[in-house]
C-alpha cells in the first residue's frame, strides 16, 4: 500500500474507530431487541385468542384511531412521546402504559399499535357505560391483540372485571387476542400464584357467614399478613367480588 502520511494514518484510524463504534452499536441494539423480544414473547404466551383469528394486512390500519384524548396537563403520570414507528405523537396515562408503549415502539415484530383504539359498551351491577381499552397492537404475522394495562392489585376489582368481560366478548367476535397485564405479568400468572392456605381458608370461611367490610378484613390482614398477590389471586381464583370504595368483599351472585 506504500507509505502513509500522518494525515492518511489519522483518517484511517478514525474510520476504523467509527466502523467499530457502528458495529458495537448494532450488536448492542441486537442484544436489546433480543432481550425485549424474550420478555415480550413470555407475555404473548398469555394472550387469549379466539378459535379463529383475524389477520390484518400490512399497512391497512386506517380504521384505528384514538377514540378519546388523554389529558396531558392533568394530575397523575400522563404524557406523550413521538413515535418514529408511527410518525405521530403517542399518548399514555401512567408509567406502566409508557413502559409498555416503549416495548411496542422498539420491537421489530410489532408493526403497528394504537392507544385508546376502541369504545366498548359494558354493564355491571350498579352502572353501565363505555370504556376505552388501553392499546391494540398488530404483529408481523397479522395477529391483532387488545391490551389492558393495570397494576396487579386493580386486576381483582369488580369494576375492571366487568369491563374486561365485555371486552373479551368483543375480542371473540372480532377475532382479536386479549392480554391483561401490568407490563411484566399477565392476569393468568397472578391467578397461578399460590395463596397462603391459612389465609385463604380463613377468608372463605368468614365469607360463608356474610359479606366482609374493611374493618373486618383489616383484622384478617393484620393476623395473616398476606401479600398483594395473595389477595388478588384469592379474589380471582375463587370468583369473589371486591369493591374498593367502600370496601366490600363477598361471593359473587351468579
Amino acid at each position: 500500500m506504500g507509505n502513509l502520511t500522518y494525515r492518511d494514518k489519522s483518517i484511517r484510524n478514525q474510520s476504523i474507530i467509527k466502523a467499530k463504534n457502528i458495529y458495537s452499536e448494532r450488536i448492542a441494539n441486537h442484544h436489546k431487541q433480543q432481550k425485549l423480544l424474550s420478555k415480550f414473547s413470555d407475555l404473548l404466551s398469555y394472550v387469549i385468542y379466539p378459535d379463529k383469528r383475524h389477520c390484518f394486512e400490512r399497512g391497512k390500519f386506517d380504521s384505528f384511531t384514538r377514540q378519546r384524548e388523554v389529558s396531558l396537563t392533568g394530575d397523575g403520570n400522563s404524557g406523550g412521546f413521538y413515535s418514529n414507528k408511527l410518525e405521530r405523537l403517542i399518548q399514555y396515562e401512567s408509567n406502566l402504559e409508557m413502559t409498555f408503549l416503549l416495548y411496542l415502539e422498539n420491537l421489530d415484530d410489532v408493526i403497528f399499535y394504537q392507544e385508546q383504539p376502541l369504545r366498548i359498551f359494558y354493564k355491571s351491577e350498579d352502572r353501565s357505560g363505555f370504556y376505552y381499552p388501553d392499546f391494540l397492537f398488530i404483529m408481523k404475522n397479522g395477529n391483532g391483540v387488545v391490551t389492558e394495562i393495570k397494576p396487579i392489585f386493580q386486576m381483582a376489582l369488580q369494576k375492571n372485571l366487568d369491563k374486561w368481560s365485555a371486552l373479551k366478548a368483543y375480542c371473540s367476535q372480532q377475532r382479536l387476542g386479549l392480554l391483561v397485564t401490568d407490563g411484566r405479568y399477565s392476569i393468568q400468572q397472578i391467578m397461578q400464584h399460590r395463596t397462603k392456605p391459612d389465609f385463604s381458608d380463613y377468608v372463605l370461611n368468614k365469607l360463608r357467614q356474610g359479606n366482609m367490610n374493611w374493618t373486618e378484613y383489616k383484622k384478617i390482614k393484620k393476623q395473616f399478613n398476606p401479600s398483594r398477590d395473595d389477595f388478588v389471586s384469592l379474589v380471582l381464583t375463587n370468583r369473589l367480588k371486591w369493591k374498593l370504595s367502600p370496601f366490600l368483599l363477598c361471593f359473587r351472585s351468579e
